[in-house]
């Protein structure tokens, strides 16, 4: 009988989160990622449809971002735009290489 109330309540902090957006003026999205932090760490926890269902809509919303984007803007500011898609791929990249290639005894 708990598994009934668990969508129940996810679908509250869905509605919650798109009316708190609009008083804000902040992206729904935002606001459903952190109200969905707070449930997750206050201990609910997603059925196995609901994380499936999770994994498209992060598809979807990465998708959504992408289209966001104002080349215009992009065109006119292209090295700045190079640069800093340059830099956000190559040292996450490179923190992770070296990371991982260091060897745990340190040596």
């Amino acid at each position: 009988m708990k598994a009934d109330y668990i969508p129940l309540i996810v679908g509250a902090l869905v509605f919650l989160s798109s009316l708190v957006s609009l008083k804000l003026g902040l992206s729904v999205a935002i606001i459903e990622i952190l109200l969905g932090s707070i449930a997750g760490n206050a201990g609910l926890r997603p059925e196995s449809w609901m994380t499936y269902i999770a994994g498209f809509g992060g598809i979807v919303l990465t998708f959504l971002a992408g289209t966001e984007i104002d080349t215009r803007l992009m065109k006119e500011k292209s090295k700045e735009s190079f640069l800093i898609g340059l830099a956000s791929f190559s040292l996450p990249f490179a923190g992770v290489f070296f990371f991982t290639i260091t060897p745990p005894d340190g040596t």
